[in-house]
């Protein structure tokens, strides 16, 4: 059977916990900080670190693997599942939603949906942009 975790020594499992324990801080820094905005914060720079490790994996395509200068193998999981997983929150966002719809905010519920879509698909959008650039050199 095949999956993310095929070929993934300890190294790349120890630095797959240390993204995620530095995603959880950064989105618990970010609600901190920005009490009304640091989950959408948050959940965009988590696109945008998915975006742009997507971008570098696209530019540099199957044939670069483990040619020179081409990413470590790896490194995408610990990106975008350790550090971009642990700092993206669908469930705090979910939270909010059903307070909001408890309370009767409607305009709130559908507001933070429609905020947190369009910004999340620009955010990943960028970081292809940005990726494929520098995959390009």
């Amino acid at each position: 059977m095949s999956g993310p975790l095929e070929g993934a020594g300890a190294g790349v499992l120890g630095l797959l916990l240390l993204a995620g324990a530095l995603g959880a801080v950064l989105r618990l820094a970010c609600d901190h900080w920005l009490p009304r905005g640091g989950i959408v914060l948050a959940n965009v720079l988590g696109c945008l670190v998915a975006g742009t490790v997507a971008g570098l994996a696209a530019g540099l395509g199957p044939a670069a693997e483990g040619a020179p200068g081409a990413a470590p193998p790896g490194l995408a999981l610990v990106l975008v599942t350790g550090l971009a997983g642990a700092l993206t929150t669908f469930s705090t966002v979910s939270v909010s939603t059903a307070r909001d719809v408890q309370r009767g905010r409607w305009g709130a519920v559908l507001g933070a949906w429609a905020v947190h879509l369009a910004a999340g698909l620009a955010a990943v959008v960028l970081g292809l942009v940005a990726g494929t650039a520098l995959a390009a050199g």
